[in-house]
């Protein structure tokens, strides 16, 4: 199935204007053909449920934008992402009611409402910022941010031209990592003009839901000397800061 057969088939030949050559970025995966009876694949919006029976999970620009996988691996899939312990814990209940179904290379995360998957048919779909968690923008359905998102959300803007730059430096990125920003926007006063540095994509949002639980409420990091990176007992990367006493006036 070519790129183009795939938008008509899912959107019934009704599908959104792509422009072609972006189009042709369009990666697809072998259609999913089991699970289908799984009480939470059963609550995705029926658009949803119908690309992953075409393509489960797909990914444009050479793993610049990614859509997660029922169960074709390869493309990391939606049940391990959400499990708790892949790295929703370390946000201490912040992610909780959130179902992250794709993503950007930066980590910027698509998510469902879990409150709204139960309750209605046509959930929206938001954006979420990983160094906070916090939406960034909102799709009144699937279909909108298909439409308006996924396939024609690829502004000339700062966020997307820093993808793009790094896609020409780096070439194609693999589906398992992020770029992070190094620093985090958390020790830079926000700054996201900073080095991006390759690094699995769930050690990436655990070690952004470390620092944000333990630098965000605070008025000041007067005193951080640094973070000490370790291993917990689950042998996951984990973050913490380091302080020293505050500086004498």
């Amino acid at each position: 199935m070519t790129p183009s057969e795939f938008l008509n088939a899912c959107f019934d030949g009704k599908g959104p204007n792509v422009d072609a050559d972006l189009l042709n970025t369009l990666r697809l995966w072998p259609p999913l053909t089991n699970g289908l009876s799984d009480s939470d694949y059963r609550r995705l919006p029926a658009r949803h449920k119908k690309l992953l029976e075409l393509s489960d999970g797909m990914d444009l620009l050479e793993g610049s934008y990614r859509l997660f996988s029922w169960a074709e691996k390869s493309t990391r899939t939606m049940r391990w992402w959400n499990k708790d312990q892949t790295w929703k814990f370390a946000w201490r209940g912040r992610a909780a009611d959130y179902y992250c179904f794709g993503e950007s290379v930066l980590g910027n995360q698509f998510i469902y409402s879990l409150a709204e998957l139960v309750t209605e048919a046509e959930p929206k779909v938001y954006e979420v910022y990983p160094v906070t968690m916090e939406p960034i923008c909102a799709y009144d359905s699937f279909d909108h941010f298909l439409d308006g998102g996924f396939f024609n959300g690829v502004m000339d803007d700062d966020y997307h031209r820093r993808i793009a730059a790094a896609r020409s430096e780096l070439g194609s990125f693999d589906l398992s990592q992020h770029l992070a920003y190094m620093p985090s926007p958390l020790l830079s006063g926000g700054r996201v003009d900073v080095q991006l540095m390759p690094m699995t994509a769930e050690a990436h949002l655990t070690v952004n839901g470390d620092l944000f639980c333990e630098l965000a409420h605070l008025q000041s990091l007067e005193g951080l000397q640094g973070l000490d990176n370790y291993e917990d007992t689950e042998g996951r990367l984990r973050v913490r800061p380091i302080w020293g006493a505050p500086l004498a006036n």
